[in-house]
């Protein structure tokens, strides 16, 4: 990988599972991390031009795969050596160690936000996978009784939702990638970046949070209300709405909805085994049902329907 400038100030933020070190400016991560976090599985994230970008990466430029983000495709690439590049023809470039201990981009606009949302999302996500952590794409919260996991198929509404219920006093553990590990007491569910993608109607939910960007799916939203450690989970629901049922119905739900919306672990046999224990793990511990209800169902009854099954999983606790 190639070093950066000496010169600059080294900032550390925990997102993911992750301490972050980089010489970035990236308000958006929150806060400096503290000393609780120095536990965390380290990642290195460097600015490079596209030029050593390349002469870095070790692929021979077969294309593995291609993911789908808000800004357009994503081709991902595998090198040699075990290193992944991303590229956006939108936005830009990034290279991902083998083990997530070093992150290389090479923005086409460092100061686009939605440049900004795919280095936070995917590639910060990458690096955490690669580092060997677990996730769901999931949107989270933190209630008084833990945190909730919201998962859906795309365009499900688990921003939606999660806006409502920090609307309702909850605070945000993360809007798109959860991280997870198992623990003797609990499943931990580590925050992500405190930034939501909201439209214009859930901005009013977000309180005092803060726009920190124009988006091509809405706006940027710095939130206020947000978890900075790990939280206790303690309730995975899957969303589905447009249901046949005319009513709003749940039901317990099997490890099938976490394999579901479980993150893509790579080629690594050990990687994916690793995956499935954890996966095993957390359907042990923790709750997970099934919401769905009719396409005039609103996200308030949704919300509503997530505090009694709160309710009633950790009244026995």
């Amino acid at each position: 990988m190639v070093g950066s400038s000496r010169s600059e100030q080294t900032h550390r933020h925990a997102a993911y599972g992750l301490l972050v070190r980089t010489e970035l400016a990236l308000p958006e991560l929150g806060c400096e991390a503290g000393a609780d976090a120095e536990h965390l599985a380290r990642t290195r994230l460097l600015r490079s031009t596209p030029e050593k970008l390349a002469d870095a990466f070790s692929g021979d430029g077969t294309q593995r795969a291609s993911l789908s983000s808000a800004e357009g495709p994503v081709a991902v690439t595998d090198g040699r050596h075990g290193d992944l590049l991303l590229s956006s023809d939108a936005l830009g470039e990034a290279v991902v160690a083998a083990d997530g201990s070093a992150v290389l981009c090479a923005p086409r606009d460092e100061g686009s936000p939605l440049w900004r949302r795919f280095l936070l999302d995917t590639v910060l996500g990458t690096a955490a996978i690669r580092a060997g952590l677990t996730g769901l794409h999931a949107a989270a919260v933190s209630t008084p009784h833990g945190a909730v996991a919201i998962a859906a198929p795309s365009g499900g509404g688990k921003t939606t939702l999660a806006a409502e219920l920090i609307g309702r006093g909850a605070e945000l553990v993360t809007d798109d990638l959860l991280f997870l590990v198992p623990s003797l007491d609990a499943v931990l569910a580590y925050p992500g970046p405190p930034v939501m993608s909201l439209d214009r109607e859930q901005q009013a939910l977000a309180g005092d949070g803060e726009i920190v960007g124009e988006l091509t799916d809405g706006l940027w939203v710095k939130m206020g209300r947000a978890v900075r450690g790990p939280v206790p989970l303690a309730l995975i629901v899957w969303l589905e709405r447009g249901a046949s049922h005319p009513e709003l119905r749940h039901e317990p739900a099997g490890p099938d909805v976490l394999l579901g919306c479980a993150l893509d672990a790579g080629p690594s046999e050990d990687r994916q085994a690793r995956r499935l224990e954890v996966l095993s793990q957390v359907a042990a511990q923790v709750p997970v049902a099934r919401l769905s209800g009719p396409a005039g169902c609103s996200p308030a009854e949704y919300a509503s329907a997530i505090g009694s099954l709160l309710e009633a999983t950790t009244s026995g606790s």
